[in-house]
């Protein structure tokens, strides 16, 4: 069976090199209809834009809300355990550096739903949120454990619990 060399569209033809370049013009175009830009004006070599504070349809995100915008002091999550033998992706000589460029220590969290710097009281003590989740896992809190076997151990012997978060910064 011989190769393709042209898929035809319509009554025209077209080299499979243009499909996906008009596919690539197509997700462009979709792109910027769905997320449209800010409004540009360019005289001569300078550019302005001008920022849209209120688009149709968006409500910024108000402090002391979580990214689906329900008011959070407290409330039941997902926690697991990690340690620097199952997760440590970024090793210094110092330990395992985290998203906020800090070296990983007990005490630090790893979660996607606070910012860096929020304390959180977890099962009745306190954690500082300094490192990133897994999409995936993105409505989790993950407490880092320590480094080497010991540690690796309790974060498995911890398991996936839902315990009670709440947010004291």
């Amino acid at each position: 069976m011989a190769k393709r060399k042209y898929y035809r569209i319509g009554k025209k033809k077209f080299k499979k090199s243009h499909i996906k370049t008009i596919t690539i013009f197509l997700y462009i175009l979709v792109s910027i209809y769905i997320f449209p830009f800010n409004d540009i004006s360019v005289e001569g070599n300078e550019a302005e834009v001008i920022v849209d504070s209120v688009r149709e349809g968006y409500t910024p995100v108000p402090q002391g809300t979580d990214y689906t915008g329900i008011p959070y002091m407290s409330k039941t999550m997902e926690v697991s355990a990690y340690s620097e033998l199952d997760s440590c992706h970024y090793p210094t000589r110092e330990g395992c550096l985290t998203a906020s460029g800090k070296i990983a220590e007990v005490g630090m969290v790893a979660t996607n739903l606070y910012d860096f710097g929020t304390i959180l009281l977890i099962d009745g003590k306190e954690y500082t949120v300094e490192d990133r989740i897994s999409k995936r896992y993105n409505n989790r809190i993950d407490i880092f454990q320590g480094y080497g076997k010991r540690a690796y151990y309790a974060a498995i012997d911890f398991g996936v619990k839902n315990l009670e978060v709440k947010q004291l910064n």
